[in-house]
C-alpha cells in the first residue's frame, strides 16, 4: 500500500516538473545594465521576462536576480604586463561563470 505522504510528494514533484517547463519555455532572464564596478567587486541585475503567450506571463517571477561580477581585485597604476594579462584571464573567467542570488 503506498502511504499518503508517498503521493503528497510524488504529486507536488509532478506539479514542479510542470512549472519549471512552464518557465523556460514562457520566460527568460534579461540583464539591466552592466557590472557596477569594473573591479574588485560589483553587482549586475537580471529580472525575468515573458516571451510567449500572455496568458501563461503570471508564471515568471518578478524578483530580480543579482548576479556578483568583477569580484578581481583592480589592477594598481603600476601593473606589470604579467598582470595585466593575468586580470584579462581573470575577466574571462568570470565572464563563464555565473552566480545568482535572489
Amino acid at each position: 500500500m503506498i502511504s499518503p505522504f508517498f503521493l503528497i510528494i510524488f504529486t507536488l514533484h509532478g506539479i514542479l516538473s510542470q512549472q519549471d517547463e512552464l518557465l523556460t519555455k514562457n520566460c527568460k532572464i534579461e540583464a539591466l545594465g552592466e557590472c557596477s564596478q569594473s573591479c574588485g567587486g560589483g553587482y549586475r541585475f537580471f529580472k525575468w521576462i515573458c516571451v510567449e503567450a500572455a496568458e501563461n506571463c503570471a508564471i515568471c517571477p518578478s524578483q530580480l536576480m543579482i548576479y556578483q561580477c568583477n569580484n578581481r581585485p583592480c589592477l594598481s597604476k603600476n601593473a606589470t604586463l604579467e598582470q595585466i594579462f593575468d586580470d584579462a584571464e581573470d575577466q574571462n573567467e568570470e565572464l563563464s561563470s555565473v552566480e545568482y542570488y535572489e
